[in-house]
């Protein structure tokens, strides 16, 4: 079972796409603009929320990885793809996606005397088989 924050975070989503869908009628026409652009901005922020949420367990990661590919709601194409558009081409939600799921912290690099290149010094050993 994902962490209920993960799980909540993904129903406040899909709400926000739901009610900026509302906004819409069944010809694509614009109901009310205002609307639209309030509940555009719900999403944006629910969907940012979402992304940078950390992952605290294997379940966690797995929730969010299938939401993110499948779980788009109403006539949309991938959730991935709003990862690009609501980070004005930076990559930062990208970024921040995948450390949220990898854990706090673990994003650092390890000390180089943990690194498989290295020996117990710190020293670049050759990686080539003997």
């Amino acid at each position: 079972m994902p962490n209920p924050s993960i799980a909540s975070l993904i129903l406040a989503h899909r709400t926000a796409v739901l009610a900026g869908e509302a906004m819409f009628a069944d010809d694509c026409r614009c109901l009310s603009g205002a609307g639209a652009k309030a509940t555009e901005e719900v999403e944006r922020q629910a969907f940012i929320a979402l992304v940078g949420a950390p992952c605290l367990s294997v379940e966690n990661v797995a929730a969010k990885i299938d939401y993110f590919v499948n779980g788009t709601v109403a006539d949309r194409s991938s959730l991935i793809d709003y990862l690009t558009e609501y980070s004005d081409g930076d990559f930062d939600l990208t970024r921040r996606l995948l450390q949220s799921m990898i854990g706090q912290g673990s994003h650092k690099p390890l000390p180089l005397d943990q690194r498989r290149d290295r020996d117990h010094k710190g020293q670049r050993v050759s990686m080539e088989p003997s």
